[in-house]
C-alpha cells in the first residue's frame, strides 16, 4: 500500500513537472497560434481587380467609354478654320447618327464602312475601316470623288492614335503620289478616363505642294446617370 501510495506521488511530481515543462512552451505555441489567427482575421483583404469600364464596339470607335450619352467636338484650325460635330449614343453605347450618314457593321457590330451624304446628292464622302485585334480601328480610308487617302494609326494603351501615316492614292491605278504624317497629345482627362482636348499637328505634301497645319479639338461629354 506504501508502494502503490509512492509511486502515485512520484507520479503526480513527473506530471506535474511535464505539465509545467510543457506550459512554457504550450504558451508560447499557444501565443503564436493565437497571433497567426488575429493576423490573419484583421490583415488587409487583397486588392481585387478594378472592373474595366463600360464600352462597346461605338464607342472604341469614338475613342471613349463609361455610359456615354452625347459627344460634342469643336475644333479649330490654326488658320481660323472652325467647326463641329454632335455623337449621340444611347444606354447600350451605339451610336446613333443622323440620316445623313449609313453605316455598315460586320458580325462583331463594328463599323466596317459609312457613308456620309451632304446637301447635294452627289457630295459624298465614303470611308472604311480596319480593326485590331482589341477592337480599336487602326487603319482608315477616306474617299472623296477623285481623292483617295489611306491612315494607318499608332494606337497608346487607350486605344487612341498618337501618330498616323497618310497616303495619297490614285484611285485610276491604286498608285501613291504623296504623303504625310499626323501627331496627337492628349490632355484635360475626365473622371470616366476620356480625353477633353487633342492637340493634332500635321505634315503633308500631295505631290505639288507642302502642308503644315495644327489643329485642337475639345470636347464636351454628357453621360447617362
Amino acid at each position: 500500500m506504501k508502494r502503490i501510495l509512492f509511486l502515485s506521488v512520484i507520479a503526480a511530481l513527473l506530471c506535474g513537472c511535464n505539465t509545467a515543462g510543457h506550459e512554457g512552451q504550450g504558451s508560447t505555441t499557444d501565443t503564436i497560434g493565437v497571433d497567426s489567427v488575429v493576423n490573419s482575421v484583421i490583415a488587409e483583404p487583397e486588392p481585387s481587380e478594378p472592373e474595366p469600364p463600360f464600352t462597346s464596339p461605338d464607342l472604341k470607335f469614338h475613342h471613349a467609354q463609361g455610359p456615354v450619352k452625347q459627344i460634342v467636338e469643336k475644333w479649330k484650325r490654326n488658320d481660323g478654320t472652325t467647326g463641329s460635330v454632335t455623337y449621340n449614343f444611347d444606354r447600350q453605347g451605339k451610336w446613333t447618327p443622323d440620316q445623313r450618314i449609313t453605316l455598315e457593321r460586320n458580325s462583331k457590330g463594328q463599323i466596317i464602312s459609312m457613308k456620309e451624304q451632304y446637301d447635294d446628292e452627289y457630295d459624298i464622302d465614303f470611308y472604311e475601316y480596319k480593326y485590331n485585334k482589341d477592337g480599336y480601328v487602326c487603319q482608315s480610308e477616306y474617299i472623296y470623288e477623285s481623292e483617295e487617302k489611306t491612315f494607318k494609326y499608332t494606337l497608346n494603351e487607350n486605344g487612341w492614335p498618337v501618330s498616323t501615316k497618310t497616303a495619297f492614292i490614285d484611285p485610276t491605278d491604286d498608285s501613291t503620289y504623296g504623303s504625310g504624317t499626323q501627331s496627337y497629345t492628349y490632355s484635360d482627362i475626365d473622371e470616366q478616363g476620356n480625353w477633353m482636348k487633342c492637340q493634332m499637328k500635321v505634315k503633308e505634301n500631295d505631290g505639288e505642294n507642302n502642308y503644315a497645319y495644327s489643329v485642337t479639338t475639345t470636347r464636351k461629354i454628357t453621360y447617362w446617370e
